[in-house]
């Protein structure tokens, strides 16, 4: 089978699909894709396993269980914007709603996750914020931060449809689910609401999967939800929120961002909503599985570049700023995916994310506004107990949130030469080039990171990729991305894209100056593989 959207030839899965975090058993032992992470209600037997947003949930097919913290102490309001903070940053789970997590990251979870998409009375009764009577289980009631709600707004296995969806067929469904929110978040800032409706819409794992075709229907339908939104929670943000692989036979993300708001005839009293965003942020689900990378190199040709960099460029060409509502990675491969320690995934997200952050309070376009890491099962699980120290131990040595303060740790050993990647290494200087296939072309990229402490000025180098018998030239002068100087600065990158069948080569003439150092240019050729 090819590759289509990321999905793994033998299973037809997307990367982290499966047992990553949507498998779990119905009472009946029946295999559903859904989340560990929210319940039904009190009414389900009591030998399910506790967990935060509802009374119980079945425990995970692979066998790991999700233990439920005693209910401590609640963090602190949200009191605004702490000083030095560029996105914001947090976690899904129950350690995020008990503090847990900020003590042991040293750093306070500006946004949490959570949701409330496993059923059609769930998205009607909203556990995952509103109270639950004598349940020992945990949520966000008490929460007074940013935080990200994913939603079921229809449910094809129960018969509902998108094309219905669009015609009106759910608008008292909706109502009162954001009445419902809006009765649950109180007197709290509804600004701090993140609502992700119908979110990874292009798997088919899920149960409100887009088809090729549906693209109108859905962003009709979006639409709708918005305007309700508008009506009673008119700050609240709505998320158009994809994975990062989309499964065979539905429709791609791309094409269908419902823009703003139009004017529909079919539709009374509609003016109000005109030139108002349907969705408010672009998001990406991604995880480091399938496949599972541990190199600078690989972190960044098979996850950052091909997922996070691509949508963030996307979501700037829209006008929207780009979201992280999931991410994490997996410590063991339990499904074919891949998985272990990654201390470099964890260093090279923070120093994309610092890369691309702003002033969280006026995001731009394309600017990351935050990223949420999902601290749930234990193959993700950061905090105690923990499959991956060594990445545990990544991750919590950085500032998340914030470029200020320590800075990142120096770059390890510098990756090795790959059939597919070449290493060029000048002092402290160094770069490498590679390729890889994604969305059904070939992804050129070329990096150069400034180690801690250096100066990598690439000003006087060129480009050429050879591609199809044609050369084309860049200079990396007008690239003001690739003039680094910062110690730990982000990567910067070229990248073109090339049709999957065409053998693209890298020729460029590297001109690195370290310190006060002028090293002498040096031309590198790289040939890849169609």
């Amino acid at each position: 089978m090819r590759h289509i959207g990321g999905m793994h030839p033998a299973t037809g899965l997307r990367p982290g699909a499966g047992t990553r975090q949507h498998t779990i058993l119905t009472r009946s032992g029946r295999s559903r894709r859904r989340r560990a992470l929210l319940l039904a209600g009190a009414a389900i037997a009591t030998t399910l396993v506790a967990v935060p947003g509802g009374p119980a949930l079945a425990e995970p097919a692979n066998g790991e269980r999700i233990t439920v913290p005693r209910a401590g102490a609640r963090n602190a309001g949200w009191s605004g914007t702490p000083a030095g903070l560029t996105w914001l940053s947090g976690a899904s789970g129950d350690p995020t709603i008990t503090g847990e997590f900020a003590t042991w990251r040293n750093n306070q979870a500006q946004i949490g996750g959570i949701w409330s998409d496993t059923s059609i009375d769930e998205m009607l009764n909203m556990w995952s914020i509103c109270p639950l009577g004598n349940s020992p289980a945990l949520n966000f009631v008490d929460w007074n931060r940013p935080l990200d709600v994913a939603i079921m707004i229809i449910n094809k296995n129960e018969g509902d449809s998108w094309g219905a969806a669009a015609k009106g067929a759910y608008l008292d469904r909706w109502s009162k689910n954001l009445d419902r929110v809006k009765e649950c978040w109180g007197t709290r800032d509804p600004g701090m609401l993140y609502l992700r409706p119908s979110h990874e819409m292009n798997g088919d794992w899920a149960d409100w999967p887009v088809a090729k075709g549906e693209e109108a229907d859905y962003v009709k339908a979006l639409a709708l939800y918005s305007r309700l939104r508008y009506d009673r929670l008119p700050t609240a943000k709505i998320v158009f929120s994809p994975n990062d692989g989309t499964s065979e036979g539905l429709a791609d993300p791309k094409d269908y961002w419902p823009g703003d708001h139009k004017d529909d005839p079919s539709t009374p009293d509609d003016d109000k909503y005109v030139g108002l965003p349907v969705a408010n942020v672009y998001g990406l689900d991604s995880y480091n599985k399938w496949k599972h990378e541990t190199t600078p190199v690989g972190v960044w040709g098979e996850k950052i570049i091909p997922y996070f960099e691509r949508s963030r460029k996307l979501a700037e060409s829209l006008g929207a700023p780009f979201a992280i509502p999931e991410w994490g990675n997996s410590a063991k491969d339990d499904d074919g995916g891949g998985g272990g320690e990654s201390p470099v995934y964890m260093k090279e997200m923070y120093r994309w994310a610092a890369a691309h952050s702003g002033d969280p309070r006026n995001p731009r376009p394309g600017q990351l506004l935050y990223e949420i890491y999902f601290n749930q099962w234990k193959k993700y699980r950061l905090t105690e107990p923990t499959l991956q120290p060594e990445t545990a131990a990544a991750y919590r040595a950085l500032p998340w949130g914030t470029t200020e303060g320590r800075q990142p740790p120096r770059p390890g050993p510098h990756p090795k030469p790959s059939l597919q990647t070449q290493v060029l290494a000048q002092g402290e200087c160094y770069g490498s080039a590679g390729w890889a296939s994604h969305w059904g072309g070939t992804v050129n990229f070329l990096q150069f990171v400034p180690d801690a402490g250096a100066r990598c000025d690439l000003a006087a180098s060129t480009l050429a990729v050879v591609s199809g018998g044609k050369e084309t030239s860049t200079s990396f002068a007008k690239a003001t991305t690739c003039r680094q100087s910062a110690a730990g600065a982000a990567p910067c990158l070229v990248d073109r894209t090339a049709p999957a069948s065409v053998k693209p080569t890298f020729r460029f003439v590297l001109c690195p100056a370290v310190g006060a150092d002028k090293i002498p240019c040096r031309t590198f050729t790289v040939e890849g593989t169609a």
